[in-house]
């Protein structure tokens, strides 16, 4: 499915555990990462023949699969879900919809 996206935004994050112990022969923190996640946005036009369709919203679960293709091809690929959608409407200007979404379960980068 394919909306009309002009623009999209991944965030991907991991977190980081403090391991530095009296055994540490620095001065410096030592971390290790724990649990990622991946989130983010794409803002889309709305016509008269293109439903307006929210990957994972309602699907009361796992979410939907999601691929978002980079100007030079890459893609980043997994199941996400939709935690909100704008529409904003102006008669002047394209009725524009902001999508956001969270990641649920491992994100593939090809």
């Amino acid at each position: 499915y394919v909306a009309n996206v002009r623009n999209w935004t991944l965030n991907i994050v991991a977190d980081e555990h403090d391991i530095t112990d009296f055994s540490s022969t620095t001065a410096w923190t030592e971390y290790m990462t724990g649990l990622k996640r991946w989130s983010g946005s794409y803002e889309c036009f709305l016509d008269d023949t293109t439903v307006l369709v929210l990957p994972g919203y309602g699907t009361g679960g796992g979410g939907a699969a999601m691929v978002l293709t980079s100007s030079t091809g890459r893609t980043f690929s997994g199941d996400a879900v939709v935690t909100a959608a704008d529409v904003t409407v102006n008669p002047a200007d394209p009725n524009v919809c902001t999508v956001n979404f969270r990641g649920t379960g491992a994100l593939t980068v090809a």
